[in-house]
């Protein structure tokens, strides 16, 4: 049996709640925005992107006291190194300078408030997600949340995004959103018949949008296939091509109303077929 080893800053949540539920609390207790770990979506996508480090941002403490913390609870004692980089490292990120804004930040933004969403348990992932795939080049987005939304930041930046975030007071912060780079190459979007959906009544008009997300790391699958869900016509119905079945996925589905269906049968490939439930229904 492989001997237990230490929490790093560099871990992600996902592996460090795997170890031992029990480190939710934990990191839940730091921050009212991370106290929705404990029993909501957030947890499911925060989790998978999140580091102990950004997590330790988000709480506004070092990242070295959560990473004791969190080996403590698994029965380590501080480290020599843990603790001369804790006495390196005490200063607590404050409310960002509003000096240092770029000038962009002061152009004509399109504003999406979700600060509601995350109070009240609501995944706000797939609003902000589906705003940016509405924005022009030209375009600023002005988000406005209850905490700095540090994996955010990493998700919009392979799409060529940069950022400017301040802190205006407990639980309120403003994210300026532009798009300034080359994003990084995308899987297409094809709208084709499929053999499969030949056999589930689309030569009646229900063609397939076919959308292979294999080989796409986490959150990317999900975040492609909301976006495409936001432009899907009624009298379609969305083929979602994965490796797995994508469990993270499956109730934001429900929420929103879509009906689906899953096919595991293919070795190595998972086909989840998406339609609107209010779509017609094909009769035979």
């Amino acid at each position: 049996m492989t001997a237990p080893t230490r929490i790093l800053q560099s871990e992600r949540l996902q592996s460090v709640f795997e170890r031992d539920e029990r480190l939710i609390d934990i990191i839940a207790s730091h921050s009212p925005a991370l106290a929705k770990l404990r029993n909501s979506p957030m947890r499911r996508i925060m989790a998978r992107v999140t580091t102990v480090a950004q997590a330790a941002r988000l709480c506004g403490i070092p990242a070295t006291q959560l990473v004791d913390e969190l080996n403590a609870a698994l029965g380590f004692e501080m480290s020599d190194v843990s603790i001369a980089v804790a006495g390196e490292s005490q200063s607590t990120p404050g409310i960002a300078d509003q000096a240092t804004a770029p000038d962009w930040t002061r152009q004509l933004a399109v504003e999406l408030d979700v600060r509601d969403d995350l109070r009240n348990g609501r995944e706000p992932f797939s609003r902000i997600m589906a705003a940016v795939a509405l924005l022009r080049p030209s375009n600023v987005l002005l988000l406005r949340t209850t905490f700095e939304p540090v994996p955010l930041f990493a998700v919009l930046a392979k799409r060529g995004f940069e950022h400017h975030a301040e802190q205006r007071g407990a639980e309120d912060w403003l994210v300026w959103f532009r798009q300034s780079g080359s994003p990084e190459p995308v899987t297409e979007v094809s709208a084709r018949p499929t053999p499969e959906s030949r056999d589930s009544g689309s030569e009646a008009g229900l063609a397939d949008v076919v959308l292979d997300v294999r080989g796409l790391e986490p959150p990317e699958p999900m975040v492609r296939t909301l976006e495409a869900l936001e432009v899907l016509p009624q009298t379609r119905t969305l083929l979602h091509v994965n490796v797995r079945v994508p469990q993270l996925l499956l109730p934001i589905l429900r929420e929103r109303g879509f009906g689906f269906e899953i096919d595991d049968t293919r070795v190595g490939e998972v086909h989840v077929r998406i339609w609107h439930a209010q779509a017609p229904t094909v009769e035979a």
